[in-house]
């Protein structure tokens, strides 16, 4: 079997959207991430009880899995690419929201409209992953680097 030799603009191109994948994984995770660090200064900033500090998380993870089949439903009809876009989009919006909420309520609703966002990538990774790399030595690669990405991301310490 011989591989295909693709124009050098075409080779660049799909590692700027292998970079745009890892990216889009990276804010989900920092984003989590910074949620753990910040549940003490939370509690003591907006007075929130245990429950709270629960829905601050919870909320999050409750939409995402909701969102999940929708969101890829989604995706195939209106295209992988304005989806992410979107979906970062509005991501950024919601984490100005989270930043600048001054009740417990506030917060919560915003978690929630942030974990709508992530599973608007989520069902296409790994397909536009083999869509990145067509060669199979970087199809191999691309995938072993965004699932080694996405299993550090999502482990618990």
């Amino acid at each position: 079997m011989h591989d295909l030799q693709l124009p050098a603009a075409a080779g660049r191109q799909r590692w700027w959207a292998l970079g745009a994948l890892a990216v889009s994984v990276l804010v989900v995770g920092l984003d989590l991430f910074v949620l753990s660090l910040a549940l003490p200064t939370l509690a003591v900033d907006l007075h929130a009880s245990t429950g709270d500090l629960q829905w601050f998380i919870d909320s999050y993870s409750l939409v995402l899995a909701a969102a999940l089949l929708p969101a890829g439903l989604l995706g195939d009809r209106i295209g992988r690419k304005k989806m992410l876009i979107g979906a970062l989009s509005v991501f950024g919006l919601a984490s100005l929201a989270c930043a600048y909420s001054a009740s417990t309520r506030e917060l919560i609703a915003a978690r929630a409209v942030l974990g709508s966002q992530p599973p608007s990538s989520c069902p296409w990774r790994s397909r536009s992953c083999r869509c990145c790399s067509r060669p199979p030595s970087g199809r191999a690669l691309s995938r072993s680097s965004a699932a080694r990405r996405s299993s550090a991301i999502h482990s618990d310490p």
